[in-house]
């Protein structure tokens, strides 16, 4: 549009020199000559002076326009600040829930491992316990007299195999229990090449891995290193969206 007044502005201005030179070359006694070239030359300053203020009225609307859209650009680039703090602020409080959450499921398959292995310990000390009592018993039979010594030795040694097996049963069967998960078992193939996790236990393993974590610093930085990259490209973008608007109205 601006090009097309300036074109027409630069017509307009050739033919008011053409109508002047007209002028200056008629003899003042052609009154009408000189007549018709002063209102053909009025008419052209007029056409001249309405294409130079339309031509202002657009630059001044360019101008406008311009003014506004930096004011949306620094809104844009205010309210992208505002939303990199805003995720800045979520992915520390999201890193901290997921440590804490980390923590408390740890807690609670140690919780759950020591609870099992009790419970399977406490199951070993019964036998123990129901194996002695019926010896007790069979013992206080055989010193009154109760019982014949060959029934009393026959059914100690039944109650105390039975309770051997079962002791043994049990405390192998704990022995062979993983270190890491009380429900699943450890499969020694080869002794010089069993896993360090077969030897170490569960408070163990979770300490070497809680200090083998990242630090809440150095997964901050890393997520404030993207949310930096993500704001300067947003930045970027706005900027280049105002100087592409800007040429093209140029």
């Amino acid at each position: 549009m601006a090009k097309q007044l300036s074109t027409e502005i630069n017509s307009a201005k050739k033919q008011l020199d053409i109508a002047m030179n007209q002028y200056n070359s008629v003899s003042s006694n052609d009154k009408s000559s000189n007549a018709v070239t002063v209102a053909k030359i009025a008419e052209l300053a007029n056409a001249k002076i309405i294409l130079m203020e339309t031509l202002l009225a657009l630059y001044l609307q360019a101008q406008n326009n311009a003014a506004n859209t930096r004011v949306n650009v620094a809104n844009q680039i205010t309210l992208a600040d505002v939303a990199s703090v805003n995720n800045k602020n979520a992915t520390k409080t999201l890193a901290k829930l997921k440590t804490e959450k980390v923590a408390h499921q740890r807690q609670a398959e140690i919780n759950t491992y020591y609870a099992k292995e009790y419970q399977a310990r406490s199951g070993i000390m019964k036998i123990l316990v129901l194996t002695c009592i019926p010896l007790l018993i069979l013992l206080i039979l055989k010193r009154f007299g109760i019982l014949p010594d060959y029934v009393v030795n026959i059914l100690s040694f039944t109650v105390f195999l039975i309770g051997l097996i079962l002791f043994m049963w049990k405390a192998y069967d704990l022995s062979r229990r993983s270190n890491m998960n009380y429900d699943e078992y450890r499969f020694e193939i080869m002794p010089d090449a069993s896993s360090a996790s077969n030897t170490e236990t569960v408070y163990e393993y979770d300490k070497q891995q809680w200090d083998n974590r990242p630090t809440a610093y150095e997964i901050l930085q890393d997520v404030h290193s993207e949310l930096d990259t993500g704001s300067s490209d947003i930045k970027k973008a706005a900027y280049s969206t105002f100087d592409n608007w800007t040429v093209g109205n140029n």
